[in-house]
């Protein structure tokens, strides 16, 4: 059985052959496991519990739920507002956005894409925004998006036509959005709809 909460001094009683504890911070924990099935038995362990990135659409709601929350908080805090609220290690989208089309937006020379910029560059800014999306949600880690799995999809599922794809769970209201009815390209439905994005410095 599950036993949602698990934390530094808890004890719990569970009554059966297996339980489960999810530990909801990361760091060490020392565990005592106690069994009486007509004879008594014990056994201490130390376990780890570490940040995991997980496949976006491997997450349970509430992690996802808790992600979309979270970045919404970031498109809605400045930088500043941000620091001042949940600490130095705060950065906006905006922040993101302006260091990404800095060394992204320039065709002959595309810093976060071509060659190794994409394992290096663009690995530190996803290392950088999971550190600011800590400073609000702790307990969360960035999640990915495997795209091998849409072009799977794509083959499989819709005949090669990778338009086919606007209709996975990626794109519906509860997460990302689409925009695919909207003639000038925005989303028009969801949690993100008609967001602003930055298009130059944060000011």
């Amino acid at each position: 059985g599950n036993i949602p909460d698990g934390g530094a001094g808890d004890n719990h009683v569970h009554v059966g052959t297996t339980a489960t504890i999810m530990f909801k911070t990361v760091g060490d924990y020392y565990i005592d496991v106690k069994a009486n099935s007509g004879t008594s038995s014990a056994a201490t362990r130390t376990l780890t519990c570490r940040y995991v990135r997980r496949n976006i659409r491997r997450l349970f709601p509430e992690d996802r739920n808790a992600f979309f929350n979270t970045f919404k908080t970031m498109l809605a805090n400045s930088t500043d507002d941000g620091v001042a609220r949940y600490g130095t290690n705060y950065k906006s989208i905006d922040y993101f956005v302006e260091v990404h089309l800095n060394k992204a937006a320039t065709r002959r020379a595309d810093h976060m894409h071509d060659g190794m910029g994409f394992l290096t560059q663009h690995v530190a800014l996803s290392n950088a925004f999971e550190v600011a999306m800590q400073a609000v949600s702790p307990q969360l880690a960035l999640p990915y998006w495997d795209v091998t799995e849409d072009e799977v999809l794509a083959r499989t599922t819709y005949g090669g036509d990778p338009r086919g794809l606007w209709k996975t769970e990626l794109w519906t209201d509860d997460w990302f959005g689409n925009a695919t009815g909207s003639p000038a390209h925005i989303v028009e439905r969801g949690r993100f709809a008609y967001q602003a994005v930055a298009n130059g410095v944060e000011g």
